[in-house]
């Protein structure tokens, strides 16, 4: 029971109508029933210059009084409590209904406000495979199975995260870096059992694996332009845009200037590559790749690039019977060629050559081939004894992916993806192919094509 001090409940707000000369009245919605306080001459006392001593007696007098209609007012206030939850627990209550009166005062909501909701719990987050960060194939040492690393992107509330994170074959993601920046990255390598991130603005960062945790960061003063594999399997050796080389320890992180050769790329910036550079880093580490025909450049410097193809390969690509060659890939002695039909409609291919002669070729769409993207293979990988292109249908413009027997050119398999892919890998422990799309990694089995899993989403 509370006092009404307005023509207001103090409880819900609702508006009373106390009868006249009235001590109580019941809020018709809430059922509160408060007192009602009448107008009273102020306690405040102004006392006299020169109080008299029967002014002094009045005022005694008062005092008395007022403690007696105290003690009768409690009275009064317990009575009329004891009857109110005599009645509440009688009859039910009325079904409480929404007061068309003003919203309460503020004093009205500290004193009657039910605790604050609780806030709707957040939505699933929805994590996206970036594509700019090609999948890397690493050895898991517990069971010598292979596994792979990408870089994630949460959307969440409140803020998005960026991650590494390692998965194995199939797809199950075994750990999760803590949050870092993955925009900015310029080139990446798995080299030993680190991943190593190198910035543009020249940081260089090491990730154990398979836990995705960060050993050492260190600054380079320079971007990075290739990570290679160095002599001692301890170290990585760098090529810096300034063409500086540096070694540094894969433990440590620790910098040192050397002359050694960078003889097996790891990874290589993509952008502003050096022309004279005609070998393909497309093919897996170790393989020896070209990207055919000559170049002429022409600014503050002018010279020619032979064709590397005739170069180094010995093979003239204007001489192939049937094939445009655009890549080589060398494949024990032989060389996987990825190209396009001549003469005729431009039709993208793939082929096999051995001592300067054409063992297989075949164009790569299973059906339709007129209307297939009239580019050259360049998403490409290397599984067991199988080599995989991918090709887009035009009026689709949907990747497929298709397998070929490298001894003989056989198709093994072909599986539409409905997605534009970035890259394909191949994981060979056991036979996984990754199949990149643009916030995706669909997983394949390089047996059969089918689809085991899909990382992130296939937009």
């Amino acid at each position: 029971m509370v006092f009404a001090s307005s023509v207001s409940c103090e409880k819900c707000g609702a508006a009373l109508k106390p009868e006249p000369g009235a001590e109580q009245v019941t809020c018709e919605y809430c059922g509160t029933t408060s007192i009602v306080e009448r107008p009273r001459e102020s306690r405040v006392r102004t006392e006299p210059r020169d109080p008299q001593p029967a002014a002094q007696s009045r005022s005694a007098l008062g005092k008395v009084l007022g403690v007696f209609l105290g003690i009768g007012l409690l009275f009064t206030l317990a009575s009329a409590g004891l009857k109110w939850l005599a009645s509440q627990q009688e009859t039910p209550s009325a079904p409480r209904r929404s007061p068309a009166v003003s919203p309460p005062t503020a004093a009205t909501v500290e004193s009657s406000q039910a605790p604050a909701a609780v806030p709707p719990p957040q939505t699933a987050a929805d994590t996206d495979v970036r594509s700019s960060f090609k999948p890397l194939v690493f050895d898991f040492e517990q069971h010598g199975r292979q596994g792979f690393v990408v870089g994630l992107f949460v959307t969440g509330h409140p803020n998005n995260t960026q991650h590494f994170a390692t998965f194995d074959a199939d797809g199950i993601e075994q750990a999760r870096s803590e949050p870092v920046e993955v925009d900015d990255v310029a080139v990446h390598a798995i080299v030993g059992n680190r991943l190593i991130v190198a910035s543009r603005m020249g940081q260089l960062t090491a990730f154990g694996m398979p836990a995705a945790t960060q050993h050492w960061t260190t600054a380079l003063g320079e971007r990075v332009y290739a990570i290679c594999e160095a002599k001692s399997a301890e170290q990585l050796l760098l090529v810096l845009k300034d063409d500086r080389r540096l070694t540094v320890d894969l433990t440590t992180g620790r910098q040192s200037p050397t002359r050694e050769y960078c003889k097996i790329v790891a990874a290589i910036e993509d952008h502003g590559r050096n022309p004279r550079d005609r070998h393909d880093y497309t093919a897996p580490r170790g393989i020896e790749a070209y990207e055919c025909g000559g170049v002429r450049v022409m600014g503050s410097e002018t010279y020619t690039v032979p064709d590397p193809c005739l170069a180094q390969a010995h093979v003239d690509t204007d001489r192939l019977p049937g094939i445009n060659a655009h890549r080589l890939w060398k494949v024990d002695k032989d060389w996987l060629m990825f190209g396009v039909k001549k003469p005729g409609i431009t039709i993208p291919m793939v082929g096999l050559l051995r001592r300067g002669k054409v063992v297989w070729s075949s164009v790569t769409p299973a059906d339709d081939p007129l209307n297939a993207d009239d580019s050259p293979p360049y998403r490409m990988a290397l599984a067991g004894d199988n080599v995989v292109v991918d090709y887009r249908i035009r009026k689709t413009s949907k990747g497929t992916v298709t397998a070929f027997a490298i001894a003989d050119g056989t198709r093994r398999w072909t599986t539409p993806l409905e997605v534009d892919l970035e890259y394909i890998t191949a994981v060979n422990s056991p036979g996984r192919l990754l199949a990149q799309s643009r916030a995706a990694v669909t997983i394949l089995d390089s047996a059969d094509g089918h689809v085991i899993r899909t990382v992130g989403q296939l937009r």
